[in-house]
């Protein structure tokens, strides 16, 4: 139950690292209500940003599924509890997802790849994910198999 929940709040933390990256920018003027900028220009602009984010956050359920199950099979299981194995992880996830999709060939309109900036902002996402993914359960990760083996004494 922890993982399920775990993944499902990581993807909108990832997907709301994709809103603030490609659909808002550099500009985060949008946060606040100026006397000069007219609401209904700001509520369009919320609405946009909600509608996008709640697309990208369906689509990374989807389609970083099996990717994740394979990682947190894999951090489970050798009880990887560090955070940079989770950060790692998120980033290999989100790797694999878009390698997936586009390679799955989504049309014959598909993508066949994607520039410098477009694997910088995956990379982002799956940071972003795989903290928050450690945050929510990744500390604990393999406690469930019983206490940890200790380390063999090297004489």
């Amino acid at each position: 139950m922890a993982l399920a929940l775990s993944y499902t709040l990581s993807c909108a933390v990832a997907a709301a690292a994709i809103t603030f990256v490609i659909f808002l920018g550099q500009d985060i003027g949008w946060l606040a209500f100026a006397p000069e900028r007219d609401p209904a220009e700001l509520v369009l602009t919320w609405a946009s940003a909600s509608a996008f984010f709640g697309t990208v956050w369906f689509t990374i359920l989807l389609g970083a599924f099996w990717p994740a199950v394979v990682v947190f099979a894999v951090q489970e299981g050798a009880r990887l509890r560090s955070l940079l194995s989770h950060l790692l992880g998120g980033a290999a996830i989100a790797v694999a997802a878009v390698v997936l999709t586009i390679g799955m060939g989504a049309g014959p309109d598909a993508p066949s790849g994607l520039d410098g900036g477009a694997w910088l902002t995956v990379l982002t996402a799956g940071f972003f994910g795989g903290a928050a993914h450690w945050l929510l359960a990744g500390h604990r990760a393999g406690k469930w198999l019983g206490p940890d083996r200790p380390d063999p004494v090297v004489e």
